[in-house]
């Protein structure tokens, strides 16, 4: 090969090894995963009922009712929990019930399922219980006030996150726990109002048939305005008797 055609060709490789050089040098980077957006959350659905579970014991009253919240869960690769808030139909302050405390921390082997987290289930069941109740159930969710008659406006919101790992360390022992890390918030949904029955107290105990007794014959009650002739009329029958002895 002359000279020249080695010229030639040692410049086509320079060129093809310059072209890739700035092919590579201005090639997009690829995308931080710190950057990435997790996606924001359905707006959830969900049904309300009033349960009214009391009952009688021993002639005491025992109040157990609640209203029931049953959300569908949406799909999510991420922890869903859920906010609820309330208010009286006629109000404009809401009561806020939230899963999540910036203050608090959930260590392994203190792990308790949390009222407001959806469970990797199709849905998740919120139970409130009415103030005043005296029965054996247990309720973390607790209602104000609420009388028959009342209408009570819920309203639901989703949020997705998740669990950040940390370790707290003092003088007497080193405690491993996990935060909730907030990712994404979902908007509220529209408000569902529930109306508290008017009627909510137990109905009768029910009563079995027995056997009748026997009737007692009544002796009817003289009247003092029959007594008064009768007695003038065993007078005059006594006067006359011992006058006709007399004769």
């Amino acid at each position: 090969m002359g000279k020249i055609s080695k010229a030639i060709a040692l410049s086509l490789t320079l060129t093809i090894i310059m072209s890739c050089l700035t092919m590579l040098m201005t090639k997009p980077a690829l995308a931080n995963p710190m950057d990435y957006t997790p996606p924001k959350p359905s707006i959830p659905e969900f049904t309300l009922n009033y349960a009214d579970s009391s009952y009688d014991l021993a002639g005491n009253f025992v109040q157990n009712k609640s209203i029931d919240i049953t959300i569908t869960n949406q799909p999510s690769a991420y922890v869903l929990c859920y906010n609820v808030r309330l208010k009286s139909h006629l109000s404009t302050n809401w009561t806020y019930y939230e899963y999540y405390d910036n203050s608090s921390y959930l260590t392994p082997e203190l792990f308790i399922p949390n009222r407001l987290l959806a469970w990797n289930s199709t849905v998740t069941h919120l139970v409130f219980g009415f103030e005043g109740n005296n029965g054996s159930d247990v309720y973390n969710l607790m209602l104000g006030e609420v009388n028959g008659g009342n209408e009570v406006d819920f309203q639901v919101q989703a949020y997705i996150g998740n669990w950040f790992p940390g370790r707290l360390v003092n003088a007497t022992a080193t405690i491993d726990y996990y935060l909730l890390n907030i990712d994404a918030t979902g908007d509220w949904s529209p408000t569902q109002t529930i109306t508290i029955p008017e009627s909510n107290t137990l109905s009768p105990s029910p009563t079995f048939p027995s056997a009748s007794p026997t009737p007692t014959p009544t002796v009817p009650e003289l009247s003092w305005l029959a007594t008064v002739p009768l007695l003038i009329g065993m007078l005059s029958v006594a006067v006359i008797v011992r006058k006709r002895k007399q004769i």
